[in-house]
């Protein structure tokens, strides 16, 4: 509905790319979620922390797809975009944990379980928050623009400072520094400045590009800085 033949067919192939990664049962829940959004909410919790396992497991196979190929990231990321599964994912999550709980140590902790350690519902959702944010920053950023009520804002763009931000920077430099295709190409980054130079030399011009990233990346846009 309101697309253009183009955008019909591109979603089409996104659906059918998505359709190779995803099981089809999951795909019906995400697209039935998002259906559903307004009476999600009256759902007893067992559900809601199983539509939260859905979502983990979703987010993981994205991240194994878009290994195999970068088209595959973006083929989920679309078909994801298009139910509208995203908002009720946050909200769900948002309304099972306190953001406070960010300050623990180890964010993944509540991933491994065993016959003695009970799961924490808490927990788990703060995960999901972070792995959402991690996984769908254009799609977070929209949905913190446009929908996230006013009451969680402070708190969700606080604990994206704290803990979402920095650790996806310090995992992005780290990539940087493992990378072997940047020819003659110098790229740096520092997690204090938060900023992250590309530098290209050929011959006597050189070409530098500044990235800034901001402390609630990627609730906020970088800025980028060019010089010759």
């Amino acid at each position: 509905v309101g697309m253009d033949d183009e955008e019909a067919v591109e979603l089409e192939d996104d659906i059918r790319a998505t359709a190779s990664w995803l099981p089809a049962k999951l795909m019906s829940l995400l697209k039935s979620m998002g259906e559903r959004a307004s009476s999600v909410e009256h759902e007893d919790k067992d559900t809601l922390v199983g539509y939260l396992l859905a979502w983990i497991t979703c987010l993981n196979i994205m991240d194994t797809a878009g290994s195999a190929d970068m088209r595959n990231r973006s083929s989920v990321g679309a078909f994801i975009k298009k139910t509208n599964a995203l908002g009720v994912i946050m909200e769900i999550a948002l309304s099972e944990t306190d953001l406070g709980e960010g300050d623990k140590e180890d964010i993944f902790g509540c991933t491994e379980l065993d016959t003695s350690t009970d799961f924490v519902a808490s927990e788990f959702a703060l995960l999901v928050l972070f792995r959402t944010v991690e996984a769908l920053p254009t799609l977070v950023k929209t949905w913190f623009n446009d929908d996230c009520p006013k009451y969680w804002q402070q708190k969700f763009s606080t604990f994206v400072e704290k803990r979402v931000a920095p650790a996806t920077l310090q995992r992005e430099l780290d990539r940087i520094k493992k990378a072997t295709c940047f020819d003659e190409m110098a790229v740096n980054g520092s997690c204090a400045s938060r900023e992250v130079v590309a530098t290209y030399q050929q011959d006597e011009c050189q070409l530098s590009v500044m990235i800034r990233i901001p402390p609630t990346f990627p609730l906020r846009n970088v800025e980028v800085d060019c010089q010759k």
